[in-house]
C-alpha cells in the first residue's frame, strides 16, 4: 500500500494535537515527542490511532525509535510500502 508522507504527517499532527490538547499549529514536526510532552501512555494512544487510520501494524517502540513526527511519518510510509518490517492490514 502506498501512503503519502503529507497525509501521514497531517494525521499524526491531528492525533498529537488531540492527545496533547494543544492547537495543531503548536506541533513542531522536528521536535522530539518527549519535548512536546508525550509520555508513554500517550505514545501508545498515538500509535493505536495511526495504526487504525492507515491499516498498518507498527512497532510498539516506534515513538521511541523514530522520535519526531517527521521520522515517524517516514517509518509509517515505509511500513505501508512494505519496505520495513510491520504488517499492512487488508
Amino acid at each position: 500500500m502506498s501512503l503519502a508522507v503529507a497525509d501521514i504527517r497531517n494525521a499524526c499532527i491531528d492525533s498529537l494535537a488531540a492527545i496533547l490538547q494543544v492547537a495543531k499549529h503548536k506541533i513542531d514536526t522536528r521536535v522530539a515527542f518527549d519535548r512536546l510532552g508525550l509520555d508513554s501512555v500517550m505514545a501508545v494512544s498515538l500509535l493505536v490511532d495511526l495504526e487504525r487510520r492507515f491499516a498498518v501494524e507498527l512497532s510498539p517502540d516506534a515513538v521511541f525509535e523514530y522520535q519526531t513526527v517527521e521520522a515517524l511519518c517516514e517509518y509509517i510510509r515505509a511500513v505501508g510500502a512494505g519496505d520495513l518490517p510491520g504488517e499492512v492490514r487488508a
